[in-house]
Order: C-alpha cells, then sequence, then structure tokens
C-alpha cells in the first residue's frame, strides 16, 4: 500500500479557490442597519425625591443592609433552591445552545464517509477481461464484485452579505434575553422572599401587640369586677369591660392566620414542601429594622438596571438584526461543495494514491422571483423593528413611573409612621390618666374602654405601617433593580 501524497498540482487550483473562498466568506459585507441603542428623553432627578448620586452598583445585595442574620440567610437559600428561578436557568442554557446551532451554520459542513457495495451483473463476464476476474467471484452467467470507499464531503455556504452574521446576532439577542428573565426572576424572589419575611416578622409584632393589649384589656376587667363587687361598679361596667375583652380575642386567629400564610410562602420559595419552615420561624423576632430609603440614583441608571428594560433592548436588537437577514435574503447566496477520498474494488488497495478521487463545485443561487415574500418579509421585519422599539419606550416609561409612585408612597408612609408613633405614645398616657381617673371615681368606664379600644387600633396601625414602609423600601429595591449583579450565583459560568 503506498503513501498519500497531496503534492499533485491537480489539486492546487481548487484549493487555492478553496482558500480565496474562506477569505470572502469570513470577511463578507453586512447589510442591514447596524444597532445603535435609541435616545430616549430621561428627565434629570425624581420629582418624589432620593439621591441621584448613587454608582450603579452600590444597591448589590441590598437585604444584608437590613442586618436580619436570618433573612439574608433565606435569601441566599431562595436563589440556590428556588424552582423558577431553576427553570429560568435552564432556559438561558438552552438559548446558549440554540446560539451555538446557529453559529455552525456559519462554518463550513465536513463529514466523513466509507461503505462498500456489493453488486451483480449478469452481463458483467462477457465484458471483463479474463485477468480481472482474478479478484471477481463467477456466478454462473454474471459477476459479483465488491466496492470500498472512504473520503470526505464538504459544504459550505459562504456568507457573503452577512446573513448568517445577522442571525448569529438574533441569537445573541436571545441568549441576553434569558439573561434578563433570569435577572428579573432573582430580582423578584428576592424581594418575595423579603416581603414575605418583613410581613412574617411584623404578624408576629401584631400578635404580641395584641396580646399586650389583652392583658391590659384583662386588667381592667378585674378591676371592675372587683369595683362591682364592692357596689361601686354597674353590671353594665362589667359587661362592656368582658366585651372589650372577647373582641381583642377574636383578632388573634386573624392575625395567626396571616403568620401561617407568610411560612408557608416562605417555605415554598426556598424550594421546599410548604410546612418545612414552620418550626424554623416559630420563634418570635424583633421586626425587621426600618432602614434608611435607598440612594435611587440616576433615572438613567436604570436602562443598565432593570431586567425588564435590559430584556426591551434586547428584543430591539433581535428585530434590528432580522432586517439584517431579510435584507440578505436579496441578494444571491454563495455556496462551496466538495469531496475526497478513495474507492477501489479490492479492499487492500483502497489507499492506493492511483484508487484517490476529488470533485469541487462552487454554486449560486441567485434569487429572480418569488412573488415579492422577500420584499414583503423585509416590510415586516421593519414594522417588528418599529413596534419592538415602541415597547421598548413604553417598558422605560413604565418603570420611571413604578420609581415616582414608590418614592411618592415611601415618603407619605414615612410620615405617617412618625405621626402613629407620636401618636401610641399619647395614648399610652391616655389610657393610664382614664384608668387613674375611674379608680378614683372620677370617671365612668366607658372613657376607659375607649382608650383602651383606641390604644389598640394605633398600636396595631404602627406595626402594620413599620412593616408596610419596610416592604415599600423592598419594592423601591426591585423597581431600581437592585441586586443584580448576583444573578447568575448558581449558574453554570459559560462563557458569552
Amino acid at each position: 500500500m503506498s503513501k498519500l501524497s497531496f503534492g499533485n498540482r491537480k489539486f492546487v487550483l481548487p484549493i487555492k479557490f478553496l482558500l480565496g473562498a474562506i477569505s470572502v466568506g469570513m470577511t463578507g459585507c453586512l447589510v442591514g442597519p447596524n444597532y445603535a441603542r435609541p435616545e430616549v428623553i430621561l428627565p434629570s432627578g425624581w420629582s418624589g425625591g432620593g439621591d441621584n448620586s448613587i454608582a450603579v452598583n452600590t444597591i448589590a445585595k441590598w437585604w444584608d443592609g437590613f442586618n436580619d442574620h436570618q433573612l439574608s440567610k433565606l435569601v441566599e437559600q431562595a436563589i440556590e433552591n428556588n424552582l423558577d428561578r431553576k427553570v429560568a436557568l435552564l432556559r438561558l442554557r438552552e438559548a446558549r445552545a440554540n446560539r451555538a446551532i446557529v453559529r455552525g451554520d456559519f462554518y463550513p459542513n465536513i463529514s466523513a464517509n466509507t461503505g462498500y457495495r456489493r453488486s451483480f451483473s449478469a452481463t458483467a463476464s462477457n465484458q471483463t477481461q479474463s485477468g480481472e476476474l482474478e479478484q471477481e467471484f463467477q456466478r454462473g452467467s454474471g459477476v459479483i464484485r465488491s466496492l470500498y470507499q472512504a473520503g470526505f464531503d464538504a459544504s459550505w455556504e459562504l456568507d457573503i452579505f452577512g446573513g448568517l452574521k445577522r442571525s448569529v446576532e438574533v441569537a445573541d439577542a436571545g441568549v441576553d434575553f434569558t439573561k434578563e428573565e433570569l435577572r428579573d426572576v432573582t430580582i423578584s424572589l428576592v424581594a418575595e422572599v423579603a416581603t414575605a419575611y418583613c410581613s412574617l416578622r411584623g404578624s408576629q409584632r401584631q400578635l404580641d401587640v395584641a396580646d399586650k393589649n389583652l392583658q391590659l384589656q384583662r386588667k381592667t376587667a378585674e378591676i371592675v369586677k372587683t369595683r362591682f363587687d364592692g357596689g361601686l361598679a354597674s353590671v353594665l361596667d362589667v359587661a362592656r369591660a368582658e366585651a372589650q375583652v372577647a373582641t381583642t380575642l377574636a383578632v388573634l386567629p386573624q392575625i395567626q392566620a396571616e403568620i401561617d400564610r407568610d411560612k408557608l410562602t416562605i417555605a415554598v420559595l426556598l424550594g421546599l414542601e410548604p410546612t418545612a419552615l414552620v418550626d424554623e420561624l416559630e420563634a418570635v423576632s424583633d421586626p425587621v429594622p426600618v432602614v434608611a430609603f435607598p440612594q435611587t440614583g440616576l433615572p438613567s441608571a436604570l436602562l443598565e438596571r432593570r431586567p425588564d428594560i435590559r430584556a426591551a433592548e434586547a428584543n430591539l436588537k433581535a428585530a434590528n438584526a432580522r432586517i439584517g437577514v431579510a435584507t440578505a435574503d436579496l441578494f444571491p447566496r454563495f455556496s462551496l461543495t466538495g469531496a475526497f477520498g478513495f474507492e477501489s474494488e479490492p479492499g487492500d488497495t483502497l489507499f492506493n494514491s492511483g484508487n484517490r478521487y476529488w470533485s469541487f463545485s462552487p454554486g449560486v443561487n441567485l434569487p429572480i422571483f418569488a412573488g415579492g415574500k422577500l420584499l414583503a418579509n423585509l416590510d415586516v421585519q421593519n414594522v417588528s423593528y418599529e413596534t419592538t422599539l415602541v415597547q421598548y419606550e413604553q417598558t422605560i416609561l413604565n418603570a420611571l413611573k413604578e420609581v415616582e409612585v414608590l418614592l411618592g408612597n415611601l415618603r407619605n408612609e414615612n410620615d405617617h409612621y412618625a405621626a402613629l408613633n407620636a401618636a401610641v405614645q399619647l395614648h399610652r398616657r391616655a389610657v393610664s390618666l382614664a384608668r387613674e381617673l375611674y379608680v378614683e371615681g372620677l370617671t365612668d368606664l366607658l372613657s376607659v374602654i375607649t382608650e383602651e379600644r383606641s390604644l389598640f387600633v394605633v398600636e396595631d396601625s404602627f406595626t402594620r405601617s413599620e412593616t408596610d414602609l419596610s416592604n415599600g423600601i423592598i419594592a423601591l429595591y426591585k423597581a431600581l433593580g437592585g441586586g443584580w449583579e448576583e444573578i447568575e450565583k448558581g449558574s453554570e459560568k459559560t462563557s458569552n
């Protein structure tokens, strides 16, 4: 068996042509528009207030700012184990795989093949020289032959006008979109866990407030009963005092239901069965402290932080690239196909240089008439881009509105919280004075009951306001896109 040799001049011209085609295919022009971020007029600051000097990356892991170890622990567990987030991670992997498929079309397709064919011809014996029959099996009046083949086939569509490059841009935008979906899921998840946790601690605080007021009201009922036994109070006073105790008791199951709901919600957000954290979260803790308002940064920073805006821009990039794909369809398509290999009837001489074969075939496909479909598709892609551009602008407006509304709500809730805090102190003093006056016989029981009921209402409202303020801050962090640098934790660190 002889050695392979590729020095034959017959191969020189096709190889030179192939190298030239590769150079053209790799450096071909790009038809269609190149993407540029649209100019959007944004306000210079927030009417709702806020510090505009913040850098983009200073609100990462904002949940640690609450200084609650258990909250931080729950958030980290949710990022690792939440099922919705795992689905988003899988979609990102799928998008990257799809991009790899599209990129594969940009390169030549080369395959190796081997074959063996056995054939019978009834007339071959009359046409075959006697010497050739040594390699054949004669059967009756015919001949059975064996043919061995081994070689390579190659095909390549040259991307002269950039249609394939634009398709890769579409796939890249698809990966970017799924990344932003993952960010959105993660940011929403963190906000949901923090909100449910703050609500849980707030409800536990409400239960504690209700219990303290219940003890206060029971003590008043005991005083009334003692005075009744001494003939200093009426049976109506006793009934009123006991009715107030019963009314407060009726509130406790409602608050407990909220506590149970929040425990179940947190467990599911962490990817656990609903009752998994019932015991762990049972211990009453101090309410999550109200922290300082987030530094909002400039409105323009939302373009870099908000995942919905970034996802909308990814869609815009894809729509822009599709215009290029549709434009490239109007131009000729150039392709190269070729083959190289060996074929022989005796298998032991298959790779002899005399048994080699090759073929090379460039081709051009020029669209001449398609019933207007190609131009119509180009119109469709242009309209699709304009539609996506409007959706991008609308997404930005909705984000600006959301932040403005939350800033206004926080400012008002903060004033509400401060006023309730002062009211609590005043009502506590009023209850103490009313009770002293009642014991001294200088006022009636109704005044005491009224003040105690008012104290309970105000303290309950104060506790709810405390929770609302914390949840409002959480919502603002979410609206600002806070924590977005942390979203790829738990994902495969695959390259772009």
